[in-house]
């Protein structure tokens, strides 16, 4: 498998036996805490369509980060938290109908 960021530049390249193995998921953010931008990096176990969101503590949307469909694969998508509120949120990652994964993340300047 090609790891690629959101334009479609190729960052590595990953076993695809490692990926089948491992479900879909956010892997890591960061930093975290962060005060400007994060780094959200998810795993794509199969092809589906995939919905990357941020809420806020209350369960609020604050954002879509990323709606589309994607391939196999690891990503990786730079927030721009600077109109954000120091305080808590959630990374949302859901993919097809059925998959909801969350991370917190942490805003504090």
């Amino acid at each position: 498998m090609i790891k690629a960021d959101t334009s479609g530049n190729v960052t590595g390249v990953i076993d695809s036996r490692q990926i089948m193995k491992n479900p879909s998921e956010i892997l890591r953010i960061s930093p975290n805490p962060c005060n400007k931008a994060a780094k959200i990096q998810i795993s794509v176990s199969h092809k589906d369509y995939v919905i990357l969101k941020i809420f806020d503590i209350s369960g609020s949307e604050v954002t879509t980060i990323f709606n589309g469909e994607l391939n196999p694969g690891v990503y990786s998508h730079i927030y721009n938290a600077t109109g954000l509120e120091n305080g808590i949120y959630f990374v949302s990652l859901k993919i097809g109908n059925r998959l909801w994964k969350n991370k917190k993340l942490i805003i504090l300047r």
